[in-house]
């Protein structure tokens, strides 16, 4: 497919929307799943795997936390990149992780060597990536998930922004920095990649008792899971030719799983998990209660101007969080 093909595709996949086991994630599933996976496995989880046992899983998830099933419509500025819905609705974008999906469907047409796992339900509590974990550790070595014991690495293609290469997911280490740094060098991406600490939870966390090496990447969407939620396609695009031409033999493995993921860095405290928790707290609250926040955040004498200051925000924002519907 040429870019225009690409954004079209990623534009028709972000008009389904998806809540768990609903019709609609269904029909998204038949149509661009099953015909590159498979048929899927008894928890909803298609795998595809590309080469003889590679070291790689590469992650995402096809739910959404839409509340209602059916179709939206979604639109792209060609000019920014940027792409939203056309009607604000109340509900999300879908780009979490919609994007991800599109990402791993690019990259095994284009033959990169791993397994891929568009896991069920990560909306919902990570059943589908529980539920292969949890297999895996019982059946093991003769289960259908053998081809665990070769992963050395999990990447999720599942973080907001353009910037991380996540370390800890829920105040919890997955990832060493030697192979977060050892991923962003096999990018060949200095100017965008670097390491975070402040994951929140997605599937790759579910298997770091069993696998080393459990991260989570920047796709490039921002504000998921509210119906500000937008995509910048265009760091999209980059992102996926830098993953079709990333050398993944340079990634250098240091972890060491464990049942119980633990904070390893002397600086890290509790003090720094609790904070991680409480801000994931006020994430979900601000997603529930936008507009009463807003309010709550007037009535205090914060406005625009400086809260993007505060932020540290490009000084044209102000404007444009002004400007007006009609």
């Amino acid at each position: 497919m040429n870019k225009f093909d690409r954004i079209q595709q990623l534009i028709t996949m972000m008009s389904y929307k998806r809540p768990a086991y609903s019709a609609s994630e269904k029909a998204f599933a038949d149509r661009f799943l099953l015909p590159v996976f498979g048929n899927p496995d008894r928890f909803g989880n298609f795998i595809h795997i590309v080469g003889n046992q590679p070291d790689v899983m590469f992650a995402a998830h096809y739910d959404t936390v839409h509340k209602n099933e059916g179709m939206q419509s979604v639109t792209m500025d060609h000019a920014t990149g940027i792409m939203s819905k056309t009607k604000v609705d109340g509900e999300c974008l879908g780009a979490d992780c919609t994007t991800g999906v599109w990402l791993q469907l690019n990259m095994i047409e284009a033959g990169v060597e791993g397994v891929y796992v568009c896991h069920a339900a990560e909306e919902v509590g990570g059943i589908g990536s529980r539920g292969i974990v949890e297999d895996y550790l019982e059946n093991n070595p003769y289960g259908k998930y053998a081809w665990l014991d070769y992963i050395k690495s999990v990447i999720s293609f599942d973080r907001l922004g353009t910037t991380s290469v996540v370390t800890h997911q829920s105040g919890e280490r997955t990832c060493s920095d030697i192979f977060g740094y050892s991923l962003i060098d096999a990018l060949g991406n200095q100017w965008s990649y670097e390491l975070d600490k402040h994951g929140s939870y997605t599937d790759s966390m579910e298997y770091a008792e069993i696998i080393p090496e459990c991260t989570n990447i920047s796709v490039g969407y921002y504000n998921q899971h509210t119906m500000r939620e937008t995509q910048d396609v265009f760091f999209a695009l980059t992102l996926l030719e830098k993953l079709k031409e990333a050398d993944w033999g340079r990634l250098e493995i240091e972890r060491k799983p464990t049942p119980l993921a633990i904070w390893t860095s002397p600086e890290e405290t509790d003090m720094d998990v609790k904070e991680i928790i409480e801000i994931e707290a006020i994430e979900r609250l601000i997603a529930d209660h936008p507009k009463r926040l807003a309010e709550m955040l007037y009535d205090l004498n914060l406005d625009v101007e400086l809260l993007v200051e505060h932020l540290q925000l490009d000084h044209f924002q102000t404007a444009y969080y002004r400007r007006s519907y009609h």
